[in-house]
């Protein structure tokens, strides 16, 4: 069940359905974004700020792992290519009585490595 929760609620927000993401969402849902340090009290004011905001988000779920007691960890890709954006999410979800409480969300920006890296052999692209 936790599993699906998470699943249904990432194709719900990469298919821009968000009235169907609201539907797996406690009402008084938290929704943290520590880079950013915002948080959204309430379902009502996340889903219309996905509403509103210009980008429309493809979703890809890279990794998903619940745990015994209602948490999930979850790492997603999201592409934007209208705006030429491409991300990855690192969510925390809490699951309560079958529906989403809380979601922290890590967001990091993907961009080319630092050339110096790879010139002093330390990494290499895959």
């Amino acid at each position: 069940m936790l599993r699906e929760t998470v699943e249904q609620f990432w194709e719900a927000i990469g298919g821009a359905d968000y009235d169907a993401a609201a539907g797996l969402m406690h009402e008084d849902a938290l929704v943290w974004l520590p880079n950013t340090r915002e948080v959204f009290r309430g379902r009502s004011r996340y889903i219309a700020s996905l509403k509103f905001a210009p980008a429309r988000w493809q979703i890809r779920i890279e990794r998903l792992h619940p745990t015994p007691d209602g948490l999930v960890v979850c790492v997603v890709q999201a592409k934007d290519p209208e705006h030429e954006r491409h991300c990855f999410i690192t969510a925390f979800f809490t699951i309560r009585e079958g529906r989403i409480s809380i979601i922290t969300e890590y967001w990091s920006e993907n961009r080319p490595a630092p050339a110096w890296r790879r010139e002093q052999g330390f990494t290499e692209l895959y």
